[in-house]
């Protein structure tokens, strides 16, 4: 995690980015250099995946949307800019046909 976040913030050029390097060097030594590519690689697809989605306003789907009520505000992950993409309904919100629905049989 310490790798992720410290790419994360060096990539978004945050003041607190930390010692990237030091960073890496001790995931290098932990799990070594092919995984440490593995890692950053995984770092890079997510970070790109989050711009496009945000980019292009994508919103969350109706299943994530309600599991992951409960948590989003209390995580602080409805502060994010691409929260802004998804309505922030309350689940009381809803339609019953909706609120109640199961997400795996919505699209089926």
């Amino acid at each position: 995690m310490k790798f992720a976040e410290s790419a994360n913030a060096q990539t978004n050029g945050a003041p607190d980015a930390g010692d990237a390097e030091a960073d890496r060097s001790a995931l290098r030594a932990a799990i070594g250099p092919l995984a440490v590519h593995e890692a950053a690689a995984t770092v890079a697809i997510f970070n790109g995946l989050v711009r496009a989605a945000d980019g292009t306003g994508i919103q969350l789907d109706l299943g994530v949307l309600k599991a992951s009520h409960d948590f989003r505000s209390e995580l602080g992950v409805d502060s994010f800019a691409g929260a802004a993409n998804s309505a922030s309904v309350a689940l009381d919100e809803l339609s019953p046909e909706w609120r109640d629905a199961d997400p795996s049989k919505l699209f089926g």
